[in-house]
């Protein structure tokens, strides 16, 4: 998101992408669109598809699957998933329809050590497929490389994260692969599973 902005604004773009498309592609489960996404979709995507579903609220069902309360929602909620947003990022990064200058996207990279000498950013990265290394400069480094991000243990040191008490896991079904049964019962809701622990959102 932060790459469009600054292509929009008429910088030079480029994206150093540490996973390959398989792992991108393990990573495509259901998430929640918000507001401020559905905004920034507004205002930098042309013509941008329909991406979501519009759940009216959460249901909260027992073990049994019987509804136990319904949460209403002050505006419907943007279901979609994180593959759709990310391709309609990308198409966006990578569109040259307008006269702003084309961005660099590459992926299987991984960088390796930064350095500032007062103007430039320093970046030097190493590709993943053949290891051959390469530097590139630049006005603004931003870092979205994950809890354990390389950039960030360069600039503030050893910094790990620490365990929270819990573990989130997201998955993904192809609708073929449910039973008639189970697709009519999910679609278009999203519902909350209460289970001893813990708890499961199912949206579909």
């Amino acid at each position: 998101m932060n790459a469009i902005v600054l292509r929009n604004l008429g910088y030079s773009v480029r994206v150093l992408e540490r996973r390959d498309d398989a792992a991108l592609q393990s990573e495509a489960a259901g998430i929640r669109a918000g507001p401020e996404v559905h905004t920034f979709i507004e205002t930098y995507i042309k013509d941008y598809p329909e991406y979501a579903i519009r759940m009216p609220g959460i249901d909260i069902v027992d073990e049994k699957g019987d509804v136990v309360t319904q949460l209403p929602v002050t505006e419907p909620m943007r279901m979609t998933t994180w593959k759709i947003l990310y391709d309609l990022f990308l198409g966006a990064l990578m569109d040259t329809r307008d006269s702003k200058p084309a961005a660099t996207y590459e992926n299987h990279t991984s960088v390796e050590d930064i350095s500032y000498d007062g103007s430039k950013v320093s970046v030097t990265y190493r590709s993943t497929e053949n290891a051959t290394t390469s530097t590139v400069f630049a006005d603004v480094l931003i870092a979205a490389d994950g809890a354990n991000s390389t950039v960030r243990k360069k600039v503030l040191g050893n910094i790990s994260p620490q365990y929270s008490g819990y573990v989130t896991w997201r998955g993904r079904l192809r609708e073929a692969a449910l039973t008639a049964r189970t697709r009519d019962a999910l679609r278009n809701r999203c519902m909350v599973h209460r289970a001893r622990g813990g708890y499961g959102y199912f949206i579909s």
